[in-house]
């Protein structure tokens, strides 16, 4: 659900790219979702 988040985001501000990140409980990053960016 949050990667249909960024994809309706990029389309919404015709961008490149976007990521979205989450924070845990723990207050670290424990997720991070990306469009239209390569794995490296």
């Amino acid at each position: 659900m949050l990667r249909h988040i960024v994809e309706a985001a990029v389309v919404l501000v015709d961008a490149e790219y976007g990521a979205l990140g989450v924070i845990g409980d723990d207050r670290m990053l424990s997720e991070f979702h990306t469009v239209g960016i390569g794995d490296e």
